[in-house]
């Protein structure tokens, strides 16, 4: 059995004293340590506490004592770990509670009825505060409250902690056409919706060029939003960036005054049969005041010079997918592949991107 200890500090002048005390009446006092003339501070058992006490040893001096081990300590220890305990056990609950159902649902519409609709949308599919997470289907919510709802656009859901927040954009008179919806170029249908309208193909299918992805309802109105992925493909030779002009270190320059509506821009005789021009241009006068120019012209003189293979091959790689940027914009996947032809090596970018029609 653990015994009961209790840690005492004493307060008061004479400490000396109440050592000769303690060992005249036989005390085992232990961990003694005297901080100063008037405080000091040692470990006794719960019996000779007691002893030290009814023989009034305690009486001449200030006394703080606690209990370190044995029954007592962890008695007044209990509240404090039950209390903690309980807390740690409490959000451990509320954490597995809240993590299994929808504890809030937040709806970010532009007005008060598309509110209200959205709300009843959701409780004609039972989703509503305490419904499980794993029956919600947030694509599903997202496509149910388009096709119900007419005057909505760009609806979103998703889970955020406990809480689910659909939120969704007023249709604008823009976003309803009178003409088909036909394919741009070859493509995957990357995600369709309609609200009005015909829906010619499914997400997944390939469409040619020309083809109509939706056509108008009867009233010949479409309400929709397609996704496609195209594909471009685009080929150069990697022969071009083998050779390239290079600076010799060699340079030739001249520097002239320029005075105001006189142009920056001058020409000088140059030996080098390949260069390339540097102009530098700084202010005579730090203050301003008088916007007098001094320019620089230098010709760098350029000597051929032979690339390596490597470094030509990436700047190959990097003109290709120039090639395409100027085709497509917002490319989501690129990938490159090295060949040879005839003898010659050359470098295909594949890239996809995903257009809004």
């Amino acid at each position: 059995m653990i015994k009961n200890k209790i840690k005492v500090t004493l307060f008061g002048l004479n400490q000396n004293h109440f050592l000769q005390e303690c060992q005249k009446h036989k005390i085992a006092i232990k961990n003694y340590v005297q901080k100063s003339r008037a405080q000091s501070s040692f470990i006794v058992s719960d019996a000779n506490y007691k002893k030290l006490k009814s023989l009034g040893l305690f009486d001449r001096y200030s006394v703080k004592s606690k209990p370190i081990s044995g029954l007592k300590f962890w008695l007044l220890k209990l509240p404090q770990q039950i209390g903690l305990l309980s807390g740690l056990l409490l959000s451990v609950m509320f954490t597995i509670f809240s993590s299994q159902k929808v504890l809030k649902i937040n709806i970010v519409a532009p007005n008060d009825q598309t509110k209200s609709e959205i709300i009843g949308v959701l409780k004609s599919n039972n989703i509503s505060i305490g419904t499980n997470w794993n029956s919600i289907d947030t694509s599903k919510i997202e496509s149910t409250i388009f096709n119900s709802i007419k005057t909505t656009s760009n609806v979103s859901a998703k889970k955020d902690g406990s809480c689910l927040i659909i939120s969704t954009g007023a249709l604008s008179a823009t976003a309803i056409r009178t003409y088909p919806i036909i394919a741009p170029e070859d493509c995957t249908i990357e995600s369709i919706e309609v609200a009005r309208g015909v829906a010619n193909f499914e997400a997944g299918d390939l469409v040619q060029k020309g083809e109509i992805i939706v056509s108008p309802n009867q009233n010949g109105q479409i309400i929709a939003s397609v996704k496609i992925r195209v594909y471009h493909q685009s080929s150069v030779a990697v022969s071009q960036f083998l050779h390239a002009l290079v600076r010799s270190g060699s340079s030739a320059q001249k520097t002239k005054i320029i005075w105001p509506f006189q142009s920056q821009d001058f020409n000088f005789p140059c030996a080098y049969e390949q260069f390339e021009k540097e102009t530098i241009t700084t202010n005579c006068f730090s203050n301003f005041l008088l916007p007098i120019k001094k320019v620089t012209v230098i010709y760098h003189e350029l000597k051929p010079a032979i690339i390596s293979e490597a470094k030509a091959t990436e700047q190959a790689k990097a003109k290709a997918k120039s090639l395409i940027e100027k085709e497509i914009k917002n490319i989501d996947k690129i990938s490159y592949k090295e060949r040879e032809q005839n003898g010659q090596k050359f470098v295909d970018c594949f890239a996809e991107a995903v257009l809004e029609l």
